[in-house]
């Protein structure tokens, strides 16, 4: 993976950090929440899996989305730690993600 570029908007207390990985992009997006604000994404591909895992003793909501013409799906994390929100998204095999999830790190 490799960084690729980075908004923060101040004002909404959100982060968007997005990577670059096997000529994908991953988007990664940190939330504060706003005055009662949420994520939310909506993608119009068919839902291939959906399933929750804890990482890190963190639930994470995981859904896979089957994209046309394509044998990777695009994968989606929704996820809370603390007060703060997360999503991470990315086109890639679900071993992968899952990997990358495994592997961030939350400050205690």
């Amino acid at each position: 993976m490799k960084f690729d570029t980075m908004n923060l908007d101040e004002s909404k207390q959100v982060a968007e950090i997005y990577y670059s990985y096997n000529d994908e992009t991953i988007g990664y997006i940190i939330n504060v929440p706003y005055r009662d604000s949420s994520l939310g994404v909506d993608f119009e591909d068919p839902i291939e899996k959906k399933y929750s895992k804890e990482i890190h003793g963190c639930k994470m909501n995981i859904t896979l989305y089957k994209i046309e013409d394509s044998k990777v799906p695009k994968c989606v994390a929704k996820f809370k730690y603390g007060s703060i929100e997360y999503l991470l998204m990315g086109t890639m095999d679900e071993q992968d993600f899952e990997k990358i999830l495994k592997n961030l790190v939350f400050p205690k």
